[in-house]
């Protein structure tokens, strides 16, 4: 009997150790659940619903979806629960009463401690809320402008252009945004704006030129655009980053003498106009150009600007002055890159220069005019070993000089350009107001000339050429014929010592009239300015009605060394017919 008695003690203490062992283990597998579980939900309480839509795996139901979820799941049965499950329900009843009240102790200790943390943080819990909040709002803010600022092009259609801006979201232009475009035209009938078109077209030139090193460099085209973005409030708005700008123009463009295009900004900082030229990408076809675009970000004035294909260079002369030349050319000339102008005066001093000035003497009295004054220069394009080219079009040639060529209103400044086999003129000529820029076309280059020539006055000598068929002559002075020979394109004659008349600047006016029709050698003479003549019925008794012949001879007298004289004389002949007093 007392080993049964022992026996159960021990039975009864091994019991009471492992209860106590079990209920510290439940103990502190609740807490390990409670805290794991907390920190789980912890992300889950603190999301909002926006928030939560942002985050993958998450799934946000609506009220009516869980109602309507809840309503669809049949509730569990305690029925459900087998005989066994009762008996260790029973059988444990002490345990787990045990074990629910110390997990309740332990559960309110903690929730006490917990609350004291919170009275504890409740400041910075706030503080966390509020940034939260803030952040919250910027969020919904930065989604809303990031939802109205799309990807969208905007157009703007003028008289004979259309601009397009291409804009991405990254240029946050809110949706409804207008494109306003204002073309500052040459043309305008506003002065102001005329004036306007003129400053940026000055700036425009200057910008090109300093970037190509260039003093010369002209503009071929240039137009200028006001162009800017405005919001459905009509407020004025800038893209927050770059976007494409495409210009085209109904009209195609020439860009047969088109070096470069270029884009030219002009953005005004505290009253000072600063030029910016941008790269343009154009659209070229047979030499035509329809369309071209450049990327920009802060918007005012633009323009699209073309300049010239030009070679030039300076020359220095023997008094100090400076001459430029300029040529300007396009691709048909085919002068290579990299080409290069060269000129050099030929000095007054040299041999050259006699030689020139006589063949120009010579062919200016032959046009029946006299030399003023000449400067020579020996002009020629050089490729880039130095060669000599010559173009295979005409070019555009501009001489400028520091002052103004000395000529009066009755001369005329020309150009003389010498070939191998003679010499042609140019009389083409265009004369700048200031009288310091002169530009004419050449077709090749070696010495060129500029002279001011004019109509030759009494007293002053040519020479006299006359023409049979294929044959000419000059006169001498004892009224005898030379033939010589005659360039008829050079227009030279070759000829030892012309033989020169004085000249007499007055013609004299002739009119010879037909008075008998039966009678071709019948001529009456009027030297009137505006003469009559009456006709009147032969004795025959014949009336008028007939064929008739009227010359008028414009005559001029010169006279030779010797007092020879030669009369040079143009005659235009005319018929009329009288018809019952009538002339038709």
């Amino acid at each position: 009997m007392d080993i049964i008695r022992n026996m159960t003690e021990h039975f009864a203490r091994l019991r009471r150790i492992l209860s106590k062992k079990r209920k510290v283990v439940m103990a502190l597998a609740c807490v390990v659940v409670f805290v794991t579980t907390y920190a789980l939900i912890l992300p889950a309480i603190t999301l909002d619903k926006d928030s939560a839509k942002d985050k993958t795996g998450m799934s946000i139901k609506t009220e009516q979806e869980d109602v309507s979820k809840d309503a669809d799941t049949p509730a569990v049965s305690d029925d459900s629960k087998s005989t066994g499950d009762v008996k260790d329900d029973s059988e444990n009843a002490g345990v787990s009463d045990q074990m629910q009240e110390k997990t309740v102790s332990d559960k309110t200790a903690g929730q006490g401690s917990e609350d004291k943390a919170a009275v504890g943080n409740g400041s910075e819990n706030k503080s966390t809320t509020d940034a939260d909040n803030k952040a919250d709002n910027n969020k919904a803010a930065d989604k809303e402008k990031s939802a109205a600022a799309a990807a969208q092009n905007l157009e703007f259609k003028g008289n004979d252009y259309t601009i397009t801006v291409k804009c991405d979201e990254k240029a946050n232009l809110p949706e409804g945004t207008k494109l306003k475009v204002k073309e500052i035209r040459k043309d305008s009938k506003d002065k102001a704006e005329q004036t306007l078109y003129k400053e940026y077209y000055k700036k425009a030139t200057k910008a090109v030129r300093d970037e190509a090193g260039n003093k010369k460099k002209e503009l071929k085209f240039a137009r200028f655009f006001d162009i800017s973005f405005e919001t459905k409030d009509g407020k004025e708005i800038e893209p927050s980053s770059k976007v494409n700008v495409k210009i085209e123009y109904d009209k195609a463009v020439d860009m047969k003498k088109v070096d470069d295009i270029k884009a030219v900004h002009f953005e005004e900082k505290l009253g000072v106009v600063k030029t910016e030229l941008i790269k343009a990408d154009a659209t070229v076809k047979n030499e035509k150009m329809t369309k071209a675009g450049f990327d920009a970000k802060k918007f005012s004035v633009y323009g699209l600007v073309g300049s010239e294909k030009t070679l030039e260079t300076s020359v220095l002369t023997a008094e100090g002055k400076t001459y430029t030349i300029k040529v300007t050319y396009d691709e048909e000339a085919g002068i290579p890159d990299g080409a290069e102008l060269s000129a050099k005066e030929i000095a007054s001093d040299s041999k050259n220069y006699g030689k020139y000035m006589k063949q120009t003497e010579s062919r200016l009295n032959m046009a029946g005019q006299t030399l003023t004054s000449a400067r020579f220069f020996d002009i020629e394009i050089q490729n880039a070993s130095g060669e000599k080219i010559e173009p295979k079009t005409s070019v555009k040639v501009e001489i400028s000089y520091d002052d103004a060529v000395d000529m009066s209103k009755d001369e005329s400044l020309k150009i003389i350009h010498f070939v191998d086999k003679g010499s042609e003129l140019i009389s083409d000529v265009d004369v700048s107001k200031d009288k310091k820029e002169i530009s004419y076309k050449q077709d090749s280059f070696s010495v060129t000339g500029t002279i001011v020539a004019g109509k030759p006055s009494n007293g002053q000598q040519r020479m006299i050429v006359l023409k049979d068929g294929n044959r000419y002559y000059i006169v001498n002075n004892d009224a005898s014929l030379t033939e010589v020979g005659y360039d008829e394109t050079t227009h030279t004659v070759s000829v030892v010592e012309p033989m020169l008349w004085t000249f007499n600047g007055n013609n004299i006016y002739f009119w010879e009239i037909q008075y008998d029709k039966n009678n071709p050698y019948s001529f009456h003479t009027l030297t009137d300015a505006n003469p009559t003549f009456t006709w009147t019925p032969p004795a025959t008794g014949e009336d008028v009605s007939g064929n008739y012949t009227i010359r008028l001879i414009s005559r001029s007298d010169n006279r030779g060394l010797s007092g020879r004289l030669v009369q040079c004389a143009d005659t235009v002949e005319n018929n009329i017919v009288i018809i019952n007093d009538n002339l038709i």
